[in-house]
């Protein structure tokens, strides 16, 4: 059975889906969806932790701290990270046609001594056709050495004719966390058409 045909099949053959899928409380999402966002289950727990400190134990200061400096640094490290990165990219061939494979190379110059992780290239590789799922056209990049120049190669099949990247792409991460997104313009030394 394949991935369509399991997805397709009727609720009533998917109970337990159904039952974890189902909106029970339409009503309240105006006071709940704020809890679906990371920085509000840690800002919950530094609050907790802050009353046990104030009516409990002042030990749970450590704990208020703790949390406190998790939100600091996922909110601060994506910016400093992205600052030292410059990037650019180029296309192996200057023309192809619709469906055929262009060898794509993104140099990414590294000026941190630290290393920095989860990136990707988003924007610009979709033709234009920026959708509901506009990080779809987006490509990961695993890790650049500190202090370091570190090249990518990927094959890249345009779908429809048009000059590629059809804007700048940017480079964005949103390490370590992902409670922030920091991102940076690339250059385009040479682009596909």
């Amino acid at each position: 059975m394949n991935e369509t045909s399991r997805l397709s099949q009727p609720a009533k053959r998917r109970p337990l889906a159904w039952l974890l899928e189902y909106d029970f409380c339409p009503w309240a999402n105006r006071w709940l969806y704020w809890m679906k966002r990371p920085i509000a289950s840690l800002a919950l727990a530094g609050f907790a932790a802050l009353a046990c400190a104030i009516f409990v134990k002042p030990l749970a200061l450590v704990a208020c701290a703790a949390t406190l400096l998790v939100v600091l640094l996922g909110y601060v490290w994506p910016s400093v990270a992205v600052r030292g990165l410059d990037c650019s990219i180029r296309f192996t061939q200057t023309r192809v046609s619709e469906n055929e494979t262009a060898t794509a190379r993104v140099r990414i110059v590294n000026r941190w001594p630290w290393p920095v992780w989860g990136m990707s290239l988003e924007g610009g590789f979709d033709g234009g056709n920026e959708g509901i799922n506009s990080r779809a056209a987006s490509v990961a990049l695993a890790r650049v050495a500190g202090w370091a120049t570190t090249e990518f190669e990927w094959s890249f099949v345009p779908r429809c004719r048009g000059e590629y990247p059809s804007r700048p792409p940017r480079l964005v991460t949103g390490f370590p966390f992902g409670l922030r997104h920091a991102s940076r313009q690339v250059t385009v030394e040479r682009p596909l058409l």
